[in-house]
């Protein structure tokens, strides 16, 4: 018979031995049990009928087994005197019954321990052990204490002096076994835990080849090596260590309801999900990550490497060299632990070192170049880095961020907005800028900084260090990553600088050139670029009988969606571009996201042109403006 939840599987599977349990406390305990009907106010009969477990309330792991306190409402015949004379009726007695069992290939020993009565002012729910699906409830400070536990059970060499963890040792001490082999055509899985003997087929060249694989056996594709390094393949194998060590109970209640299921997968992108609200799966993968990073890097021996590091370098580093002595340290960590350079820095973070904040930050498939900044500034949820997206997003939701995109005292290089003054950033080509030396050295002199954190389904946040253990080895989105504008912005040596100053010459003299009509100015600055009509068909996406009309006719009708073409298709300076929608008779709404993220590509991408500030809108799921 199918079961759809494990309390009916417990009472239909065991009825008899919690009927007997239930039954030998009634008959123990009559005396003392009160208990009353509509027609039976005084019982001095009392016998068990039936029983429902309502609810499992917690699951517990106590050796090999697992305690399990069930609350039973108990069904009893009672019999009692009533003005009418003896008579029989029925009444609900609730208990707590507390029972242990092994779940291994199904539920093995089940013994009934103690039968009581229940009072949910005596229940305490602070230490539920295990979720309703067997998933641990763990805390992200509780990871350190279990990374330990674990090396200490298998390898407490490991605890003792700062070393690459041996894998393969580790793996035979808890007993586990390794494979290799292509797991998926397109190398999307790097790792499976096998919880139970099955054939797996693995991806010969292009040919699929099954093999029996024995419960206990981590498969790991040997591609991550050559997709990432060999310290994300370390860390793959240690994530299947800790999805056995603490998710087998998970995964053996699965089998319980599905006997096709065996094993488990960590996924390179677990991306495609919309749903804010963490699944089971989710909260696993956060779990594995977050611990397999601490057996890898243990805290104290961490530390202490770190702390060696830190000693040694500031003998060979200058002080104006600090960034080159962070990089050193963090790449010497990856090479000393054998992890990635991303997870040595996480770790750092972790660890309370936020100095490591602006090294090696990763965005999209690239890493920045570092920067430095007063460390008072950098706390855990704050950033100088910003993707484009999350821009956009934020120049939508956020009033005081608009206000300053709008004023065009910022320009967006590598990944950061910055304030537009030579001592910061020089222009190396048309629209294209550079940061300097000092400004990365400097950020919180001349760079905005954000608020950071993930939102879960129940708007609570999560630091990003806590987001950064579940996304480390998945490659997440960053679009889930909640984005703001820090209220604690200062700019402390920063000056803005005039129009006169921002722009060249050459920009101040366009302006007093150019017409004030709508159709003079946009003639005029086609004709200043040397695009012709057709020419700009082709950059702008735009009819050519619509570049007519509108270059002739004054009372033309004009679309938004057809000015941003144009302008960016003549890759306009914002100050034209955005002088040219105004006189256009378009108007920008900033209370809708579209048209906010059409102002960031004008104010901060125009010298891509139409077609990629095109693309660059459906990647973000934005309505486009370029014609079909």
């Amino acid at each position: 018979m199918a079961y759809d939840s494990f309390d009916k599987l417990l009472q239909s599977n065991y009825y008899n031995d919690i009927f007997e349990a239930v039954d030998n406390y009634i008959y123990r305990n009559s005396s003392e049990i009160s208990v009353k009907s509509h027609t039976v106010e005084y019982s001095n009969f009392k016998k068990l009928d039936d029983f429902t477990i309502k609810k499992v309330l917690s699951r517990k792991l106590r050796d090999k087994f697992i305690v399990s306190e069930l609350q039973v409402i108990a069904s009893l015949e009672i019999k009692g005197k009533t003005k009418y004379g003896y008579e029989t009726d029925s009444a609900n007695l609730w208990l707590r019954v507390t029972v242990e069992y092994e779940l291994n290939g199904g539920i093995h020993d089940f013994t009934v321990l103690q039968v009581i009565p229940f009072d949910p002012k005596d229940y305490d729910n602070s230490e539920l052990g295990l979720s309703p699906k067997f998933v641990p409830y763990i805390k992200a400070k509780e990871m350190d204490g279990i990374a330990e536990e674990i090396l200490r059970q298998y390898y407490p060499a490991a605890l003792e002096s700062p070393m690459a963890l041996p894998i393969d040792v580790y793996l035979s001490n808890i007993g586990l076994t390794k494979i290799e082999g292509k797991l998926t055509e397109d190398s999307s899985i790097f790792g499976e835990m096998v919880f139970k003997d099955t054939e797996v087929l693995f991806y010969d060249e292009k040919d699929l080849v099954s093999r029996l694989v024995k419960k206990k056996t981590i498969l790991v594709d040997p591609e991550v090596i050559c997709l990432r390094n060999q310290g994300s393949y370390n860390n793959t194998v240690v994530h299947e260590s800790v999805h056995w060590l603490l998710h087998r109970y998970h995964n053996e209640y699965k089998m319980l309801f599905d006997e096709n299921h065996r094993r488990s997968s960590s996924l390179k992108d677990n991306s495609s999900s919309t749903s804010l609200e963490w699944s089971d799966y989710d909260w696993m993968e956060w779990q594995a990550n977050g611990i397999a990073a601490r057996i890898l890097m243990p805290k104290s021996t961490t530390k202490q490497k770190v702390n060696q590091l830190f000693t040694d370098y500031s003998l060979t580093y200058a002080s104006d060299e600090k960034l080159t002595m962070f990089e050193r340290i963090i790449d010497d960590l990856a090479e000393f632990f054998q992890v990635s350079r991303l997870a040595a820095k996480i770790r750092l973070q972790q660890l309370g070192y936020h100095e490591f904040e602006g090294i090696y930050n990763f965005v999209g498939n690239e890493y920045l170049r570092s920067y430095g900044c007063e460390l008072r500034v950098m706390t855990e949820n704050k950033s100088f880095t910003i993707s484009f997206p999350n821009a956009c997003l934020l120049n939508w939701k956020n009033k005081q961020f608009r206000e300053l995109m709008d004023s065009g005292r910022y320009v967006y290089v590598d990944n950061h907005f910055c304030l537009n003054d030579p001592k910061y950033v020089n222009m190396v080509e048309y629209g294209v800028y550079e940061m300097t030396d000092y400004a990365y050295q400097h950020m919180d002199e001349c760079c905005l900084l954000f608020d950071i954190s993930y939102k879960t389904d129940k708007n609570r946040s999560i630091s990003i260090t806590i987001f950064n253990e579940y996304v480390m080895y998945r490659g997440k989105a960053t679009v889930e990553i909640e984005v703001d504008f820090s209220e604690f912005t200062n700019i402390v040596n920063g000056t803005i600088i005039s129009d006169g100053g921002r722009i060249f010459e050459e920009v101040a003299r366009i302006n007093e050139e150019m017409p004030s009509g709508f159709c003079g100015m946009l003639v005029y600055h086609r004709e200043r670029k040397g695009i012709t009509q057709e020419q700009l068909v082709e950059a702008s996406g735009v009819s050519l009988t619509t570049i007519q009309r509108f270059e002739t006719k004054k009372d033309a009708s004009r679309k938004l969606e057809k000015m941003m073409g144009i302008t960016l298709g003549m890759k306009l300076y914002p100050d034209f571009s955005f002088k040219l929608i105004e006189k256009s008779g378009t108007t920008f709404r900033d209370d809708m996201p579209t048209h906010c993220a059409y102002k960031m590509l004008l104010w901060h991408c125009y010298h891509l042109g139409a077609y990629e500030c095109n693309q660059k809108l459906i990647e973000m799921k934005i309505p486009e403006f370029w014609e079909k």
